[in-house]
């Protein structure tokens, strides 16, 4: 019996027929990534990109690719592709080649220029050459490292996707139109120590800031005041800067360049100066509005020479007074149609005058410089415009307005001089015009010298309690028991002084003068004498008695204080009264 087998037919379908079905099945009709993707899985190493702006172009791109791209064709200079980080770095030494515009080698012919997003430019390279990365839409970063001093002509032109490029210190040429084309430029940054050029605010300009080179087309903002020591704009220094509704040109611009302004179409007016003398073609089509000019000025033949809308200007003339407005200390100039408004900053007010104080003999006190304030702006005689506040309209015809300020009154100092008391300070050497006290305000309206005047201190020193002989340097007649502070509550002196014991050591204010204790007022000291401390404790005790009948007895003699102080009943000499007396007030009976 014949056994029945049951054959399988097995079908090979190709891998790469597989891939085409799944590529289809998933809706890729790009045929540049299906060719692409079947390269990888053969294990060759071919990538095709589709032109989308040109429907069934393809373009073979290869995963690493590397150019000569020296000036002299040497290969000093090379450029190296690849397609993993979509990167083309040139390295080298020496310049790079110049291309143009219609250029069909290296990665100009390959349309590289669509899918590059990295370019570094290595040390040792010294010159990017002309269009060199010309209608490189895809590129998003640019490196240039230091060393190259030069980049050309049309060098980075319609990089539509470039955002930012620092320019190196080591460059010293930038070619025109360089940046031309740049929709998506924010910022053109500058190094540093560059000699030629500078950044402000992300705005390139060279290095002496009297012409503008280049404002990026998609800096964030809508009004842009060019700085004021400017005298040239430079082509396409705005080109298609398409955000920005006003752009203010200061008054010292003689020259305007080529396509300066072109297609600025959210620009509703724009004001030229009428000191400038020429203008670039195509400097301001396609601009969103009209130009403001002065009539017959070279603006005013421009404009009507190339059928641009235009309105007559008229000159506001501001003055700053001394001070400075828009950071400038001369006057400023504004050229604008009839009823267009201006809001006024104010001024930064000038410095004030210079205060010298002459003493005349007293402490030094130091010069004092016064401060002003804004107080308003005025405006001219006959006007034709009008002033309210700080806004003024223009009219028809020229004005100007000055700016004026209050001054702002100081301090008046102190000063001390020794043996005098301080009467104030005069405007005039005579002291006849009276300026004021110390502390008192004073508002100077000019540069002056206030001069210090004297009145001289009557010495005083006395005592309605106290007996002080003069000629002997002596205080009597004081209580036992008072207190350094109770005795100069009896003391009137128009001068400092300072109690002490005989030692010459300060008594401190709670405790008792004594008799010997002494006051110490300039170059005098006078000895305290206290009734009936004869010990000099300032206070009673029974040495004193002890004391006293010495004294009384002429055991003692030739002790002057110690007399001074038992003779209590102040009649000039010792006796038994005054023993008597001091007993009783031991006794405490008196």
């Amino acid at each position: 019996m014949s056994k029945k087998t049951n054959k399988k037919t097995v079908i090979r379908i190709p891998v790469i027929v597989l891939l085409i079905i799944a590529v289809a099945c998933f809706k890729i009709i790009d045929i540049a990534t299906v060719k692409t993707e079947i390269s990888k899985v053969l294990g060759i190493d071919k990538h095709f990109y589709a032109d989308t702006e040109a429907t069934g172009t393809e373009y073979l791109i290869k995963s690493e690719e590397t150019w000569d791209v020296s000036k002299n064709g040497d290969g000093s200079v090379v450029a190296k592709w690849t397609l993993k980080d979509r990167t083309l770095r040139i390295s080298g030494s020496g310049d790079m080649k110049d291309w143009t515009q219609s250029s069909k080698e290296d990665w100009h012919e390959t349309k590289y220029t669509k899918i590059i997003e990295n370019v570094i430019i290595e040390r040792g390279v010294t010159s990017t050459g002309n269009h060199a990365f010309y209608d490189c839409s895809g590129l998003t970063s640019i490196t240039i490292q230091e060393g190259v001093t030069n980049i050309g002509s049309y060098a980075f032109s319609r990089c539509s996707s470039l955002k930012s490029i620092t320019i190196p210190n080591s460059a010293t040429s930038i070619g025109k139109f360089a940046f031309e084309g740049c929709s998506s430029l924010t910022k053109i940054e500058v190094e540093n120590n560059n000699t030629k050029y500078i950044s402000i605010d992300g705005v390139l300009y060279n290095k002496e800031q009297t012409k503008i080179i280049k404002y990026p087309a998609n800096k964030k903002g809508k009004r842009y005041n060019i700085l004021n020591s400017v005298t040239g704009i430079g082509r396409y220094a705005f080109s298609d800067c398409s955000s920005l509704t006003s752009i203010t040109i200061p008054d010292g611009v003689t020259s305007i360049g080529w396509n300066a302004f072109y297609g600025c179409n959210s620009l509703t007016s724009i004001a030229i100066p009428s000191g400038v003398a020429d203008i670039g073609k195509d400097a301001f089509s396609y601009i969103g509005g009209y130009i403001a000019c002065e009539e017959n000025s070279v603006a005013h033949k421009y404009a009507e020479e190339n059928k641009i809308g235009y309105l007559f200007t008229h000159k506001l003339t501001i003055n700053p007074n001394g001070g400075k407005y828009n950071n400038k200390i001369e006057n400023s100039t504004l050229q604008e149609i009839i009823g267009t408004i201006l809001n006024l900053e104010a001024p930064i007010p000038p410095t004030g005058y210079e205060i010298i104080f002459d003493t005349n003999g007293g402490s030094i006190v130091n010069k004092i410089t016064s401060t002003k304030e804004f107080d308003k702006w005025e405006l001219s005689e006959e006007a034709k415009g009008s002033l309210n506040g700080t806004t003024y309209t223009f009219g028809e015809g020229n004005d100007t307005i000055t700016a004026k300020y209050k001054d702002i009154a100081i301090t008046l100092p102190s000063t001390t001089k020794e043996g005098y008391t301080f009467a104030g300070w005069y405007t005039d050497s005579t002291l006849t015009t009276k300026a004021g006290e110390a502390k008192a305000s004073y508002t100077p309206t000019g540069n002056i010298t206030l001069y210090a005047k004297w009145e001289k201190i009557e010495e005083v020193f006395t005592s309605e309690k106290y007996k002080i002989e003069e000629d002997k340097k002596t205080i009597g007649n004081v209580e036992v028991a008072t207190t350094v502070t109770e005795f100069k509550k009896k003391i009137t002196s128009t001068k400092e002084y300072k109690i002490t014991d005989k030692n010459g050591k300060d008594i401190e204010e709670n405790k008792y003068v004594g008799t010997g204790s002494i006051l110490k007022l300039d170059n005098k000291e006078y000895k305290i004498v206290v009734q009936g401390d004869l010990n000099g404790t300032g206070n009673l005790e029974l040495s004193d008695l002890a004391q006293a009948q010495k004294v009384f007895l002429e055991l003692i003699k030739n002790d002057e204080l110690k007399s001074k102080a038992l003779d209590i009943n102040q009649n000039g000499k010792v006796d038994l009264n005054d023993l008597a007396k001091l007993q009783r007030m031991h006794l405490g009976k008196e």
